[in-house]
């Protein structure tokens, strides 16, 4: 087995360790699956084959870039504006947010580079910088990297070192119809093995990409084709588990959509 495939292991059978209370399970046996399905998970007298798949939207940035691989992007981008501002202890109680232009980061070329202009910037205006939040939407002539990016950076003092952060970090989107029926359909299994039940888990994890917003049970209800597609899927249930916000969506072939109430 890859190490790839390893580390999504470990990650789904974290979620699903996490989840199972939330739906009043807590206690189970976890076992390995045969890849279908991902985990056999016995409880009481079941035997339930569950399938786990992490929800990503298919949002598309700037030039068609998934929202995922932006992320990516920011990732890196944010460990090099850390490698330049760590030995720097004036800017350790230093916030700063970085307003993006467009839904898109500097180029791998261009990181260290735009990390040294910014670094560089916030340095030149610190004797303006207070407790109050300080806006700037206009830079020096020589940022020619921050004046292609960003519409603005705000900055302010605070009581400890923090993460400079962008302005995607608190991004939410919807769920689609359209993105539900994709990850479902990218988890049609075959499974050979008797069991109870076969059950889908949909996370939706800490990445801006796996945000959804705040779906309601009114609102998946209306997605009339997605719900038709999954009465035809193998499965029993199918659980939206919003991680950061020990929210589960439960649907069921024989009840459609509900709250999973069981911890609320």
């Amino acid at each position: 087995m890859s190490k790839n495939k390893i580390n999504q292991q470990k990650e789904e059978r974290f979620y699903l360790e996490k989840f199972l209370p939330l739906i009043g399970i807590s206690k189970a046996g976890i076992m390995i699956g045969d890849d279908p399905p991902d985990f056999v998970v016995t409880y009481d007298d079941n035997k339930v084959a569950i399938e786990v798949t992490e929800f990503h939207s298919d949002f598309k940035g700037e030039k068609g870039y998934p929202r995922r691989v932006i992320e990516e992007a920011w990732k890196e981008l944010s460990t090099a504006i850390a490698v330049e501002r760590k030995n720097i202890i004036k800017l350790h109680n230093i916030n700063c947010t970085l307003y993006f232009d467009k839904f898109i980061v500097p180029s791998r070329k261009e990181r260290v580079a735009f990390a040294k202009e910014l670094v560089s910037f916030v340095k030149s205006v610190l004797s303006r910088v207070s407790k109050v939040q300080v806006e700037y939407e206009e830079f020096h002539r020589d940022n020619q990297l921050l004046s292609k990016y960003l519409r603005k950076i705000t900055i302010k003092k605070v009581g400890c070192y923090i993460t400079w952060g962008w302005n995607h970090s608190a991004g939410m989107v919807g769920l689609r119809e359209s993105e539900l029926k994709a990850v479902v359909e990218e988890k049609l299994i075959s499974i050979k093995r008797s069991f109870d039940e076969i059950w889908l888990l949909i996370v939706s994890g800490v990445e801006i990409s796996q945000c959804m917003g705040m779906p309601s049970v009114e609102e998946l209800r209306g997605f009339i084709g997605a719900n038709d597609f999954l009465n035809k899927t193998p499965y029993s249930n199918v659980f939206i588990y919003q991680y950061l916000f020990d929210r589960v969506i439960e649907w069921t072939k024989q009840g459609g959509w509900r709250m999973n109430i069981s911890k609320f």
